[in-house]
């Protein structure tokens, strides 16, 4: 009896760990800077949006899957979830995993990029919980792409400031 209980609780141990390793499909990270690098999953959208025409009524957008491109900035320093582009207007743009699932490779920092994914909006109420959430200093845009998939369009031109400047703390 007592090894029909143990084969359970194993059994039951075995199947919560094996669910819980495929809640999110993490993307692994790719160590390149050459440009054309792919990560995550194969384009579906063959034309480009122009970012600032999508931002000057993101409304009409929110739940569209579609490509942008655009330079990197900054991409986050601890799990690699999100990376952002500056727009014209010198503010940042936001390419942030909704839930983590999708990592950056550091090789995108000063490069340029293409990226698929969904134009979201963030709800009031998730917004407000990362916030509390205590020491995460994630972005927390109104708007931003929560990404499928990357392509690195040109390499980074690496320096150091560039490094110190384009990673941000996400402890």
């Amino acid at each position: 009896m007592k090894i029909l209980k143990l084969g359970i609780v194993f059994l039951l141990a075995f199947t919560l760990i094996a669910c819980s390793t495929q809640k999110a499909e993490v993307v692994e990270e790719v160590e390149t800077t050459e440009a054309a690098a792919h990560v995550g999953a194969d384009f579906t959208v063959t034309e480009l949006s122009d970012l600032e025409a999508v931002l000057a009524t993101p409304a009409d957008f929110v739940g569209k899957t579609m490509m942008l491109e655009g330079d990197v900035v900054r991409r986050c320093a601890g799990a690699g979830c999100w990376v952002s582009f500056k727009k014209a207007d010198g503010e940042e743009f936001f390419v942030k995993s909704k839930d983590e699932s999708f990592i950056f490779p550091e090789a995108v920092v000063g490069a340029k990029i293409r990226v698929e994914g969904e134009f979201m909006v963030m709800s009031a109420e998730k917004k407000e919980a990362e916030h509390e959430a205590e020491g995460h200093e994630c972005p927390q845009p109104q708007y931003f792409l929560n990404p499928l998939g990357c392509e690195i369009v040109t390499a980074a031109v690496e320096t150091p400031e560039a490094d110190m400047e384009a990673e941000v703390d996400h402890s």
